[in-house]
């Protein structure tokens, strides 16, 4: 009986070492990753600083009627046509 507890024991510490290697492996994974979701975050956050995030001005055409100096109107006016940003 003692002979069985033996082996016993033997194949537990086995087994025991064989779960730490595992746990140790899976620890380290976990940390490579972590490390290149950092990476991943600060290139993401490095690319964002440099885009434009408005965008430019879209010209519009606008229209106004001139009229003669005085102010009086000068029968049909023309319009005149700009552009403002």
């Amino acid at each position: 009986m003692a002979l069985q507890l033996a082996g016993i024991k033997a194949e537990i510490a086995g087994m025991k070492i064989i779960i730490e290697a595992s746990h140790n492996a899976s620890e380290a994974l976990k940390q490579q990753a972590q490390e290149a979701l950092e990476a991943h975050i600060q290139n993401t956050q490095d690319y964002m600083d440099q885009v434009t995030t408005e965008p430019p001005p879209i010209p519009i055409l606008c229209v106004s009627t001139r009229r003669k100096s005085g102010g009086r109107p000068a029968g049909r006016q023309s319009p005149v046509y700009s552009l403002t940003a």
